[in-house]
């Protein structure tokens, strides 16, 4: 109990906390939080069902910047794959973030189209 509220009948303390439940949107499907690796455009095709899907993912991008770190140097299939993540996130209102070094957060905003 907070230090203005000691006075306030039962009740009005259950219609507020009503309220405030009101406000909290309901999912009707669940959402997990997966995980996955992403070395190619078939772990993409994954990454997108998984999305559709209305999961929250965690990327791990770590064997495409070894390659990209590597003594060939070679950037491209890091930046291929990002930029299909970022396109495919730009379409259709999916977030990105980055976790660490080599590992990213894709997330389905309301714009996707949940598959049930």
């Amino acid at each position: 109990m907070g230090l203005f509220s000691w006075g306030k009948k039962k009740n009005k303390e259950n219609e507020e906390d009503e309220a405030e439940d009101s406000l909290i949107p309901e999912l009707d499907s669940e959402i997990f939080v997966k995980q996955m690796v992403l070395n190619s455009a078939r772990d993409f095709i994954l990454l997108k069902q998984e999305l559709m899907q209305g999961n929250l993912m965690v990327v791990n991008l770590q064997n495409l910047v070894k390659i990209a770190q590597g003594p060939t140097k070679d950037r491209r299939p890091l930046r291929s794959q990002l930029n299909l993540v970022k396109k495919y996130c730009m379409q259709y209102g999916g977030s990105i973030m980055k976790l660490k070094k080599g590992m990213i957060v894709v997330s389905p905003n309301e714009g996707f189209d949940v598959i049930e």
